[in-house]
């Protein structure tokens, strides 16, 4: 009954609900062991246990950040990995997993340090115009002064 009736409203509420999949804050995927942090962003446990344990800050806001203040999301189809020897295909696949989870924490902190470069050249560059525009100024006033 309950398939019938699925059926029957499905292609109504396609039009009126859209499903939304939550994705890491650190790495874009979907995570395998979701966990929300006290700022309430959705992290995958491994890569933000990793940053915790290397900066102990949020590698989105910046503030302290502690293992005890993640809490876990509950999930209908959790997936866990388990421990295999580097020499079987699954245990290359975890070496490989482990070095994407390297790179995307470290994409992550140069996307973080290119935003706060661009905000400093940005304040460089105004203080430098500001500069050249007094020069300007006082070396027409001079100017002006010596004419007179």
């Amino acid at each position: 009954m309950y398939y019938e009736f699925f059926q029957q409203t499905h292609k109504k509420a396609t039009k009126f609900f859209t499903f939304m999949v939550l994705v890491c804050a650190i790495s874009g995927y979907p995570p395998e062991e979701p966990v929300i942090s006290k700022d309430g962003y959705l992290f995958e446990r491994r890569l933000i246990e990793q940053i915790i344990s290397e900066t102990g800050n949020c590698p989105v806001t910046g503030s302290p950040l502690a293992v005890e203040d993640l809490r876990p999301v509950n999930s209908s189809n959790p997936t866990k990995s388990v421990p295999v020897d580097s020499s079987s295909l699954p245990g290359l696949l975890e070496m490989f997993q482990k070095e994407w989870d390297r790179l995307l924490i470290e994409q992550h902190e140069l996307k973080s340090q290119l935003g706060s470069v661009k905000e400093d050249l940005a304040k460089a560059l105004y203080e430098y115009e500001g500069a050249v525009r007094t020069i300007a100024r006082l070396t027409r006033e001079r100017d002006e002064a010596l004419q007179q």
